[in-house]
């Protein structure tokens, strides 16, 4: 996942399937990468996106890159 940050001193929060929550800091940068595991039907959330922010999801798992997914 990639978040294009509108101010580049945005802070995000990702929380994954098991409740943990990362801090994902834009540190002087616009540009946010983050690699998050998932299984069969598991989901994930980004906390912190505003208006102005954009984001990208991207499947890298080459057995189910022709899957569908809701991202």
């Amino acid at each position: 996942m990639t978040i294009t940050a509108d101010n580049t001193n945005d802070q995000f929060v990702l929380e994954i399937p098991n409740s943990t929550k990362q801090v994902l800091d834009a540190n002087g940068s616009n540009t946010v990468t983050a690699t998050v595991n998932l299984g069969q039907g598991q989901t994930f959330n980004v906390y912190g996106l505003s208006a102005g922010d954009t984001y990208k999801v991207e499947e890298t798992d080459p057995e189910v890159l022709n899957g569908i997914y809701t991202p």
